[in-house]
């Protein structure tokens, strides 16, 4: 009696497993076929929604890639899934990843979705990113973001950058401020900058505009 009492334990345990699996396909199934429906305008609405009802941060990959197509139509429902899956967070972790692709999604999403705290993955972005090209988009990203007192102090930390493009760079994101504050940190600076170039933008950013 024992071996069919075995063999009956193994046949309960493999129905169990199938029993399992077929309950997951279900949900792998459902995200691939939202999926699908970003590939088209006439149906990526529909697709957004069905992403952000499944709650899989997955979908803020295929739904920036969406976004980003050249295809002329409305597009507001892409960037509304891609927040109400928690993009600005996400865009954090991606820019953490070793694939480009990623950390190039990652750095649109900190566009998109502006915050100080992308501040500091922005600069390391900019200063270390492997990848040339990226780096000159962190620092697009960083010039994007909203001009709030940790943006400031971030950009004016830039201003003790040993290379004079990302000085130059600093000196001009200051300028276009123009605020006392930003007045002040490139005044400040003058008297260490050595390029001189990069002291005249300083001083024509200082002089006072003609009424």
């Amino acid at each position: 009696m024992g071996r069919p009492a075995g063999s009956l334990r193994l046949a309960l345990l493999a129905l169990v497993l199938l029993s399992g699996a077929a309950a997951a396909a279900p949900k792998a199934s459902k995200y691939d076929e939202a999926v699908k429906l970003l590939g088209s305008p006439k149906t990526w609405c529909t697709g957004a929604k069905r992403l952000v009802a499944l709650k899989d941060k997955r979908a803020v990959l295929p739904l920036m890639r969406a976004f980003e197509s050249r295809m002329e139509a409305e597009k507001l429902c892409l960037a509304e899934a891609m927040e109400a899956l928690g993009g600005e967070a996400e865009a954090r972790a991606l820019i953490a990843s070793s694939a480009a692709d990623d950390r190039r999604v990652a750095l649109r999403l900190m566009v998109l979705f502006s915050s100080d705290l992308h501040l500091p993955h922005l600069r390391d972005a900019a200063l270390k990113d492997p990848e040339p090209a990226l780096r000159t988009r962190a620092l697009d990203a960083l010039r994007q973001q909203r001009r709030t007192s940790a943006w400031e102090q971030l950009i004016a930390e830039l201003l003790d950058q040993p290379g004079p493009e990302l000085r130059g760079w600093a000196i001009d994101r200051l300028a276009e401020s123009g605020s006392a504050s930003t007045r002040g940190r490139l005044a400040a600076h003058l008297p260490k900058e050595t390029v001189p170039e990069l002291r005249a933008r300083i001083e024509a950013a200082l002089r006072p505009s003609k009424p």
